[in-house]
């Protein structure tokens, strides 16, 4: 959303970023995550009764999509950091414990 906000000709849509002050992630798998697999494999049962979103792809491990949304998103910050703005301040959750089932989870 910051980014769409960056990029936007709407002055209220440019506010979003203007306006943040801070971020917290929780649990967001950003260089993406084995288990958006396990998600395809749902999608694909689910596409038998309706129509699902085909993007899921862009979840699993060294997606180029991710990589370059991440990209975009630090060459933000130190565009805002350059341009003498207060930096977002951020913060990460994330699980780290054995998960039943699927196993181990790391973010």
């Amino acid at each position: 959303m910051l980014l769409a906000s960056k990029h936007s000709a709407e002055p209220d849509h440019k506010y979003i970023l203007e306006s943040t002050a801070g971020i917290a992630f929780m649990g967001t798998p950003h260089c993406g995550s084995r288990v958006a697999e396990w998600r395809l494999v749902c999608a694909k049962i689910a596409a038998l009764v309706r129509s699902t979103n085909k993007a899921v792809n862009i979840l699993e491990p060294d997606s180029e999509v991710l990589a370059r949304v991440q990209g975009e998103f630090h060459t933000m910050l130190r565009a805002r950091t350059g341009a003498g703005k207060e930096d977002i301040r951020i913060m990460c959750f994330f699980e780290d414990h054995v998960t039943p089932v699927i196993g181990y989870v790391s973010y």
